[in-house]
């Protein structure tokens, strides 16, 4: 029998999959992070709305339909590399068309929930922006009554 997966190691920031393409292979991340991104009109750019982990698995549609396309762009963290197992299209179809689970993610998100997921993002980093000052302005008044021994 031959091998029908296969393993990549994927670098920081590859797209493995962009929304509205045809899908060719199917994707398990066996190591490393994975983020899905939308499309939002509204804002003119991708939106991250979901962040894939180990085990965690994408571009499923395409085994089940020939002319399926991404419903969302998959690309990996820029921190780190991700470990994936691969699967093409044609081998998927003849392997796995039986084992795909009713519940299998969809990521079909409407339009107010891609801005939901946007806002949020804006608001983690106005967030994050803020505690960073106050991290920093504490550290300068610490260091200011901290008398100086030489």
């Amino acid at each position: 029998m031959t091998q029908v997966v296969s393993t990549r190691t994927e670098p920081p920031g590859t797209v493995l999959q962009e929304e509205g393409k045809l899908g060719k292979e199917l994707f398990m991340i066996r190591k490393g992070k994975v983020h899905v991104q939308l499309w939002s009109q509204r804002h003119q750019r991708a939106v991250r709305v979901l962040t894939l982990g180990p085990l965690d698995y994408f571009n499923h549609n395409m085994v089940l339909d020939v002319e399926a396309t991404a419903s969302a762009t998959f690309v990996v963290d820029e921190a780190e590399p991700a470990v994936v197992l691969v699967m093409t299209m044609y081998d998927a179809r003849s392997k796995c068309l039986t084992g795909i689970p009713e519940d299998a993610p969809n990521y079909g998100w409407t339009a107010s929930q891609i801005d939901a997921a946007y806002a949020t993002q804006v608001e983690q980093k106005h967030w994050l922006a803020l505690r960073q000052k106050e991290f920093h302005e504490r550290a300068k008044r610490k260091a200011i009554a901290q008398p100086i021994h030489g």
